[in-house]
């Protein structure tokens, strides 16, 4: 053996072991770093060094070699052959370089080694019939199996799993025909060099996408939003995309900067698609220094930014954000940023932070984009955005058409089964559950449970959503038990599963606290609400849901008797919600109507009369005269002509509020008792004891999940009894055994003093 033939020579050669392509690879490598730094590293390293150690690698002072071909070197030259690269192709994905222009990129010739080609930005073959073989290393038939096993592990269902690999599998062939047929325009003259440099841009990015895809491929979320998010390579066929989908051209100064920044802006791209967050902000502060003279990049990164405070529920940062992405957009031309961001912003400012003035002007502006730029997903998005926004403003009549065609939309482009089009249906079940239509909102939520249980699996931030949503329907309709296990389940699949974001888990656990105050249970309901508003995101503190949490707390403060605390707390929820939504939404009926509950219980009857009054004829005007809502503030306005002595007006109109209870919420429902209750009091009051007995048998036969209204109604029949001189020492033992369900002794001695006292 020749000297000059060791010299190439893998360690495992010169000890008499196996050998095998690895050997080849580094032989290679050796013959690469010598032609490319003037040294061989197999003679400038020890002999003992090279059979047991690392070669010594030393880059010259100065070299214009890339670092990342310099990393890609050595390893192929590592000692072990395991080290190396998987295979003579894997190693050639890693020599890719990007320089701005094809020209330059021929940079590496190595013909006198007796090897041909070049290596450039793409790893471009030099015969165009091997590029559709380009992706193999990334995504092959073993590659495949591994996401395949790594997505069951994670929980991902089957058929969601067998959705996602046919789209990867459809945008390897996508990608390789583009590459291809890209490939043989320019071989054949029929494209330019600066064309083809920028069709080989685009194609880049996309496969850079894909490699930073795979990367976190065990992810639910890469299976689901992650592979839905690639982007169709055919487009970079088509220049007229490049300043539409494509960003435009960079300027000369920012040609070799502008592929590094893409790829790792696809890299950031992949994570937020993982929901894999924390690295984000620090990725993307290191991009926006280095984008800072490329406004389309600039672009990008704010989008992104948006789009990662979007999932921190960081509403009003998004919005800033996306207003930073819009403005970047239109100054350098990149259409699809600039519609995207907008789409974004009715979102963001118009449904979520609920400023409608700024949110149909941004629809106005998406509106206008997506007829120039024809994206029917994403015009997809802008539906659901509009109706979701028209849904938070109370605007009923045009939120029904715009989720009608956001489905139509939704349907036409991702089909029946998509998480997209799940949540399409969770916005029409929220519109039918805000109008009172409750079978249907149910059926639309059990819509948006099921698709997102076959995409996601049954542990999932957007399954939560939908189990606290039939949870609202339960709950409404009294089934306290059905809707608490409901919210249970959601609040620990958040924390379990999801990134902390928004404000879904602040609203769950305030609705467990409104079940354990409808149970009497004060102070587990004060922990939770406390939780509750301490689960509102950072600078989210004047969002809608923050003010319905205060105004659902002070319900319970009041009924607790600390009505100075409720009068305060409803006061500052609707100080918000006027801010957000002027004076006509049904949530200020809402909390106007806890607020003049308060001021009823002390007695400071006129201002609770205006406050009351106003919340019945809002809800009379915006949901309907018979509608559910307008009986608590009917009901309370009673109360207060009862304690005024007007007796026949609290008659009418407690029997108004039991009318419209039974005909929507159902004679069973636990309501109902209150409102026989109450019109009992009224008999008493009005010395017809025999008609408040017959009342409160109505009552105490619906059996109110609270001990202490049960135990209440049952001491109020006897002393109508009494008092109407009726048998009642039957009744005195169902009632007694309702005060030792209340765990109170003495509420217990207090019942036994008074059937004491009766003889």
């Amino acid at each position: 053996m020749c000297i000059r033939d060791s010299a190439y020579m893998a360690p495992e050669q010169r000890i008499g072991e196996a050998a095998d392509a690895r050997a080849d690879q580094y032989s290679f490598c050796v013959a690469l770093w010598e032609a490319l730094f003037g040294n061989n590293p197999v003679l400038t390293t020890p002999l003992i060094q090279i059979i047991d150690d690392e070669l010594i690698l030393d880059v010259p002072t100065g070299s214009a070699v890339p670092s990342q071909v310099v990393r890609a070197l050595e390893r192929g030259l590592r000692r072990e052959p395991p080290r190396r690269h998987e295979s003579m192709e894997a190693l050639r994905v890693a020599l890719e370089v990007r320089p701005a222009t094809r020209r330059p990129a021929l940079w590496l010739a190595m013909g006198g080694l007796g090897v041909t080609g070049a290596i450039w930005w793409g790893a471009q073959s030099d015969r165009c019939e091997d590029v559709e073989q380009e992706l193999a290393s990334l995504y092959g038939e073993g590659s495949r199996d591994a996401l395949a096993a790594q997505w069951a592990e994670a929980g991902v269902p089957g058929d969601s799993s067998e959705a996602a690999l046919g789209r990867l599998d459809a945008f390897v062939a996508s990608w390789s025909t583009a590459r291809a047929r890209t490939c043989r325009a320019h071989e054949d003259g029929d494209t330019s060099d600066d064309r083809y440099d920028q069709q080989s841009a685009c194609l880049a990015e996309r496969r850079a996408e894909l490699a930073a895809l795979l990367m976190l491929g065990r992810s639910v979320e890469v299976a689901t939003h992650g592979v839905d998010a690639l982007r169709d390579p055919s487009i970079c066929e088509d220049l007229a995309e490049v300043g539409v989908r494509e960003p435009p051209a960079p300027s000369v100064g920012q040609q070799a900067q502008r592929p590094a920044l893409r790829e790792t802006i696809a890299q950031v791209r992949a994570h937020i698609q993982a929901l894999d967050l924390e690295p984000v902000p620090e990725l993307l502060d290191a991009l926006e220094r280095d984008a800072q003279d490329d406004a389309a990049m600039r672009a990008e990164v704010a989008l992104l930014r948006g789009r990662h405070q979007r999932l921190r529920g960081q509403w009003v940062a998004a919005a800033g954000s996306l207003e930073r992405a819009f403005e970047e957009a239109e100054a350098c031309g990149y259409r699809l940023v600039a519609a995207r961001a907008a789409v974004w912003l009715v979102n963001v400012v118009g449904d979520v932070l609920a400023r409608r003035g700024e949110g149909d002007v941004w629809a106005t502006v998406a509106n206008t984009k997506l007829r120039a730029l024809g994206d029917p997903k994403l015009a997809a998005e802008l539906a659901l955005a509009r109706g979701s926004m028209a849904l938070t403003h109370a605007d009923y009549d045009a939120a029904a058409p715009l989720l009608d065609d956001a489905l139509r939309l939704m349907l036409e482009s991702w089909g029946p089964e998509h998480q997209k089009t799940a949540s399409v249906h969770e916005a029409r079940g929220a519109l039918a559950f805000s109008q009172g239509r409750h079978e249907d909102a149910t059926t639309q939520f059990e819509r948006a449970l099921h698709v997102r249980r076959a995409v996601f699996g049954e542990q999932h931030p957007q399954v939560a959503d939908s189990l606290a949503n039939l949870a609202n329907v339960s709950m409404a309709q009294g089934e306290l038990d059905t809707a608490e296990q409901g919210y249970q389940k959601a609040v620990e699949m958040m924390d379990a599963t999801g990134p902390g974001v928004g404000t879904s888990r602040a609203q769950a656990v305030a609705r467990l606290a409104e079940v354990a105050g409808a149970r009497g249970q004060a102070e587990p309901a004060r922990a939770l609400y406390a939780d509750a508003l301490a689960s509102i995101p950072e600078g989210s503190e004047q969002h809608p849901t923050r003010a319905n949490i205060l105004a659902s707390f002070a319900g319970l403060e009041s009924r607790e008797g600390d009505y100075e605390g409720a009068v305060r707390m409803a006061n500052e929820a609707l100080e918000i919600q006027t801010k957000i939504f002027g004076s006509e939404h049904p949530n200020i009926a809402v909390t106007l109507n806890g607020l003049g509950t308060s001021l009823q219980s002390l007695e400071r009857y006129e201002e609770a009369k205006r406050a009351l009054q106003r919340s019945v004829d809002m809800h009379r005007a915006l949901e309907g005269s018979r509608s559910a809502k307008v009986a608590p503030p009917l009901s309370n306005l009673a109360l207060i002509e009862q304690a005024q002595g007007n007796l026949d007006v609290a008659r009418t109109m407690f029997e108004e509020v039991l009318s419209i209870e039974v005909e929507q919420l159902g004679a069973k429902h636990p309501n109902i008792v209150f409102d026989h209750y109450y019109l009992a009091q009224v008999e008493l009051a009005a010395k017809s004891p025999a008609k408040a007995v017959a009342h409160l048998l109505q009552a105490r036969a619906l059996k109110h999940p609270s001990a202490a209204v049960h135990a209440e109604v049952s001491f109020a029949l006897l002393q109508s009894q009494v008092e109407a001189k009726l048998p009642w020492r039957e009744d005195a033992k169902l009632a007694r055994t309702a005060f030792m369900a209340m765990e109170d002794a003495a509420a217990l001695e207090q019942f036994d003093a008074w059937v004491k006292e009766q003889g």
